[in-house]
């Protein structure tokens, strides 16, 4: 590999492996544009970042949240007044009121009053006594649940987005750093929507330990399409991916293999692939860095979704978070290129096979400007052998790529 060199212009900089004065120059070959592009491809193929960066940002507007701080049935009297002391800095928008266990039962049966079978298996000893008040803003800041969550009595906290003219409600997903629970019910938690939330859970992580290919196609900002195809293996540490963008100012295509600390790419109007050392590239090079724990966004996609209900024996529904809050795209799942902040929570819809096997994943985006964008990926060969083969007679990347 040559020395470390300055970056001139294309004409004053040679390719690598020029050869010395007075020897004959071999075959000129197309090698030196091929290096030029290694970043550009690779976050392309992986990380579709460095050609289709976007900002998608949602609308501004003020909305309600109903929060609901569900007791621990052993909760004392001193708990429950620091818990309600607690919940001001939450800024309720009108007084705190505390629900009894009875005053939840009968909340309940209202609820269940056409599911006779529901009412059947619970009783008013199992209702949790409650907090509920209303905040507001134009999204909710999970953080400040933090201090409330640990405090002693404290079971479950729940936080609803009021529907608005047009638009739906929908529960507000804080994630497991806050130890906070989302639920899809505004009243009492739901038995259904909790199992089927940890059903898809379970899928969907099950599906992402094994081997598996992968397809996506889906809509981007400003016009432009995406479509692509993959397979990844993280337990063999075998990655590969094809990537196409069509449409926009910017169109660009190229393909990325990656085996252990070896990562290959290609521009799809080259032959030749390039060799990066993934050992060598900086932990925050946003261009050759590639993320073994969550290559495609479907982990950082589990963990945004807010709601789940089942439609059926392999059919779910619900609403995620699209929020990139740090910075980090998901979207789509298998190319993701997506930033999105200020997004509301959108809906998805998700389809497993009879082995519980996720096999697609389908999400809308709603953009304050623009169309809405929807994007779809589909899994199969879930757990089967992949052959992924490092490329033959690939060049070396020059040494300004690295630290």
């Amino acid at each position: 590999m040559s020395e470390p060199i300055p970056q001139p212009s294309l004409d004053e900089q040679p390719p690598i492996g020029t050869p010395a004065a007075g020897t004959e120059p071999p075959t000129p070959r197309p090698r030196w544009r091929l290096l030029l592009v290694v970043a550009a491809v690779a976050m392309l193929v992986g990380a579709l970042a460095a050609t289709t960066v976007v900002l998608v940002i949602g609308r501004g507007d003020q909305h309600q949240y109903a929060v609901n701080v569900f007791l621990n049935k052993d909760v004392t009297a001193e708990q429950k007044a620091a818990i309600e002391s607690a919940l001001d800095a939450l800024e309720p928008v009108e007084s705190i009121r505390f629900e009894s266990r009875e005053q939840a039962w009968q909340h309940f049966k209202e609820m269940f009053k056409d599911s006779p079978d529901m009412i059947a298996q619970a009783s008013a000893d199992a209702m949790p006594e409650s907090f509920r008040l209303t905040t507001k803003g134009r999204e909710f800041d999970c953080a400040r649940l933090v201090p409330i969550r640990r405090l002693p009595g404290v079971d479950e906290i729940q936080v609803i987005q009021r529907p608005t003219k047009g638009k739906p409600g929908a529960a507000v997903g804080c994630g497991a750093e806050t130890g906070v629970r989302a639920s899809a019910s505004a009243a009492t938690p739901s038995p259904t929507a909790t199992l089927a939330r940890e059903e898809l859970a379970e899928a969907l992580q099950r599906s992402q330990r094994v081997a598996h290919r992968y397809t996506v196609r889906g809509d981007l900002p400003e016009g432009q399409r995406v479509k692509g195809s993959g397979a990844f293996d993280p337990k063999a540490r075998r990655f590969q991916a094809t990537i196409a963008v069509t449409g926009g100012k910017y169109p660009s295509a190229g393909s990325r293999i990656v085996i252990g600390a070896d990562s290959y790419v290609r521009p799809a109007d080259e032959k030749d692939w390039v060799h990066v050392d993934l050992k060598r590239v900086k932990r925050d090079d946003p261009f050759l860095r590639f993320d073994w724990v969550d290559p495609t966004g479907l982990k950082k996609f589990t963990s945004s979704i807010a709601s789940v209900q089942r439609t059926g024996p392999h059919s779910y529904t619900g609403r995620f978070d699209p929020d990139g809050k740090d910075i980090k795209s998901f979207l789509p799942v298998g190319a993701p290129s997506v930033v999105s902040i200020g997004m509301p929570l959108s809906p998805f819809t998700i389809t497993t096979d009879d082995q519980g096997w996720v096999t697609s994943i389908r999400v809308e985006l709603t953009p304050s400007t623009g169309p809405k964008l929807t994007m779809t990926t589909t899994m199969s060969d879930h757990g089967k052998p992949l052959k992924i083969k490092a490329p033959a007679g690939a060049g070396e990347a020059a040494d300004f790529y690295y630290d």
